[in-house]
């Protein structure tokens, strides 16, 4: 079994980490800005609702996942999966 990640506060924060995760965010920010400026808007936003209605359900101790979600809204049936109620 995989250990758990080291909470943030643990790590030791040297200048090339700070860098990287940086370096990391700016990158993440410039994809979505291309995302959300280009004709994948649409379905990107409506991913991204299934996706926090299944975390919001995760927190309500449903055990589901976004698959499930996503897969009930699409109208498609997984096999030896329950559909979310």
């Amino acid at each position: 079994m995989a250990r758990p990640p080291l909470p943030f506060t643990a790590l030791l924060w040297t200048p090339d980490l700070v860098t990287a995760l940086g370096d990391a965010m700016t990158a993440i920010a410039r994809l979505d800005a291309r995302v959300c400026a280009s004709s994948l808007q649409p379905a990107w936003t409506l991913r991204d609702s299934w996706q926090g209605y299944a975390t919001a359900l995760r927190l309500q101790k449903f055990a589901i996942e976004e698959i499930d979600i996503i897969a009930a809204e699409c109208g498609i049936r997984l096999a030896r999966r329950e559909p979310p109620v």
